[in-house]
């Protein structure tokens, strides 16, 4: 008879924590639906119908109750925005899975784990995108989002999403263009709400690239000596699969305008001028020329994040 209770509680044991993992692999891309100060930027290419190429970044931040949106859609035959929308607001009740800032919104579906995020101008252009999440929660997927302690009480998430799917209209009078691709990069920095965060004035700088051939790397610096880790990066190729990379990036402002990116190894150096619309933005964007052309963002900004 004992052993049978033993073999009972042992079934019963694995079955909860089993339950418990599986609960944790879910939640972990969500932690920062709960978190009054966050970050959450979302980055990639699109491809229509016949073939065209779209870059795309959206970025939504929230301070308590303030909130701070920039959307970003560019034609990468033409290497210039085609809608750069820009909007803030102070909301007393916001909710926790829905937001609308100006024209721009943000919403995360419980029910199918994916995130839909865009932006609709008066005359009607704009952008709906849908990214499935089931990557970042499946700890069996190569893709496993990193999941990083930057700071006391500031968390960092990164990786590909799932599939995106969507439309985007590029003028009033012009039909909906239905747009697909593989992923999308998905970044969230926040404050953990059951910690304590320690007072600091240093920036948060973060980088995206994307190349044509379909790999592309992340860093994150936070140029703070107190950090727990001030320096995270990682490199996919086209296959998804890590390369090793250098976690120390560098990124330089030169004198001519250029932005330069060197990474020690792989050993690689990006130049990229800046084409977004508003020379004051914490977001600099442009395409990357050379061996392995492509498109990068790089992101500068304090927390509080607005």
């Amino acid at each position: 008879m004992k052993q049978i209770w033993r073999i009972i509680l042992l079934c019963l044991g694995l079955y909860f924590c089993g339950n418990a993992a599986a609960n944790n692999e879910f939640e972990l891309p969500n932690f920062s639906l709960i978190a009054k100060q966050a970050d959450w930027f979302f980055y990639g290419i699109v491809t229509n119908e016949d073939g065209e190429h779209y870059n795309y970044v959206f970025q939504f931040q929230r301070d308590k109750h303030k909130f701070h949106t920039i959307a970003v859609l560019m034609s990468e035959q033409l290497n210039k925005p085609l809608l750069y929308e820009e909007g803030s607001a102070y909301i007393d009740d916001p909710d926790r899975m829905h937001w609308k800032i100006g024209a721009t919104f943000l919403q995360f579906n419980a029910i199918n784990n994916s995130w839909v995020f865009g932006v609709k101008t008066k005359d009607g252009k704009g952008f709906n995108f849908k990214v499935d999440m089931l990557r970042l929660s499946n700890s069996n997927d190569k893709f496993l989002a990193k999941h990083k302690d930057l700071y006391t009480g500031l968390k960092l998430l990164i990786g590909h999403t799932g599939r995106l799917n969507g439309h985007l209209k590029l003028d009033k009078d012009s039909p909906e263009e239905f747009v697909i691709a593989n992923q999308s990069w998905l970044r969230q920095i926040w404050i953990d709400k059951m910690l304590h965060i320690h007072k600091f004035t240093q920036p948060v700088q973060a980088v995206l690239c994307d190349f044509n051939n379909g790999s592309g790397f992340y860093a994150v610096h936070v140029q703070e000596s107190r950090a727990l880790q001030g320096a995270v990066a990682g490199w996919l190729d086209r296959s998804g699969n890590n390369v090793p990379m250098s976690q120390f990036v560098t990124v330089n402002h030169q004198h001519d305008g250029i932005w330069r990116i060197h990474i020690p190894v792989p050993k690689s150096s990006f130049s990229l001028k800046d084409i977004a619309v508003k020379k004051d933005s914490q977001l600099i964007l442009g395409p990357i020329d050379g061996n392995n052309p492509g498109f990068c963002s790089i992101s500068q900004y304090h927390l509080p994040i607005v």
